[in-house]
Formats: structure tokens, C-alpha cells, sequence
């Protein structure tokens, strides 16, 4: 009986059923941050670059939830700040003559929430360039069966956007698009 009731649990564990929710995960925003902060790294803005050119100070700007699921205004800032100042950045921001600069409460902030790394930021000064990263969402339903509502895809958009905050130029944009897809009767 024993072996039964565990084999029944195995074979249930195995099964996999369809998400049913389309919201997205930490994981997702992490990926997201990874991934934009990769694409910084290969930028044009920063490849001409070195050490004898002018500075750079890049500050942090607004961020703005545009998607159907909450986000703080603290879990944005963090995720801008894990783009800007994650694995490897503030050494590559150095070789290239760019300083981020943070007022002294946003690095206390991001420092209680994990982002260690504010910590090592120069003293503040007006920065010559924002950083800015909108979230944004897509929701489709549809009906599979052809009945009421039966399956859900969000499709969620982070953008980061450098600017000259003299001229407003944009210096440097990218974006990191994924996809959460549920099924189920949908009822809202």
C-alpha cells in the first residue's frame, strides 16, 4: 500500500498543468535587468570611450510602471540601480570615464533593499546623463474551446533609456521582452 501512495504522488508530481497565471516573477526582472545590462556594456554610447574622456555622471530618473501588474516605485528603482551599478559595471563605467551618482538617501535606500553596490557610488553631483526604465504590458485573451475566455497571454516589456539631461537626447535605449501564458476559465 505504502509503495502505492508513493508511486501515485510521483507520477502526480510529475504531471505538469498549465500556469494559471500570467503575472510576472522576480526571476523575470532579474533576467531583465542581466540582460539590458549586457546590452549597456556593448553600447555604442559607452564603446568610444575611456578614461581621458570628458566625465560622464550618470544618475538615476524616473521610473514608470506602465503594466497591468503592480510594481513599486522601490522595486523599479532596484531594478534600474541591479542594470546600472550590477556585476561589473561600476569597473566598466570607470574605464570609460562614467561616474554613477546617487543622492545620498537613494544609495541608503537601495542599500536596505540589497543593492550593496550604491554604496560604492561617488559623491552626488548633477548628473550629465539619466537613466530611465518604463514597464510596460500587452494582455491578450481569447477562448480556446470557443467558449467564455480560456487562455491568457501578458506579454511584459522593460525599456531603459540613457538621456543627456542638457540636450534630452536619447544617448542609448534597448528593451527585454518575455511572455507569461496561463490557461483556465478567466473570469476578469
Amino acid at each position: 500500500m505504502a509503495v502505492l501512495v508513493c508511486v501515485t504522488v510521483l507520477a502526480c508530481s510529475a504531471c505538469t498543468t498549465a500556469p494559471r497565471t500570467t503575472r510576472h516573477t522576480a526571476a523575470d526582472l532579474l533576467e531583465a535587468s542581466d540582460t539590458l545590462r549586457d546590452s549597456l556594456a556593448r553600447s555604442a554610447w559607452l564603446a568610444g570611450r575611456g578614461p581621458s574622456s570628458p566625465p560622464y555622471r550618470l544618475g538615476l530618473g524616473e521610473t514608470v510602471n506602465r503594466s497591468a501588474d503592480r510594481l513599486s516605485q522601490s522595486a523599479r528603482r532596484v531594478i534600474l540601480a541591479r542594470t546600472l551599478l550590477g556585476e561589473g559595471m561600476l569597473d566598466l563605467f570607470d574605464a570609460r570615464g562614467v561616474a554613477v551618482v546617487l543622492p545620498p538617501a537613494d544609495a541608503q535606500e537601495l542599500a536596505r533593499f540589497g543593492v550593496d553596490e550604491a554604496s560604492h557610488v561617488g559623491a552626488y553631483e548633477r548628473p550629465s546623463h539619466v537613466a530611465q526604465a518604463t514597464f510596460s504590458s500587452l494582455t491578450r485573451v481569447a477562448s480556446l474551446a470557443g467558449g467564455p475566455a480560456d487562455a491568457r497571454r501578458d506579454t511584459f516589456l522593460v525599456e531603459l533609456t540613457i538621456i543627456d539631461a542638457d540636450s534630452r537626447a536619447v544617448v542609448f535605449t534597448d528593451r527585454f521582452e518575455y511572455a507569461r501564458v496561463a490557461a483556465g476559465r478567466l473570469f476578469d
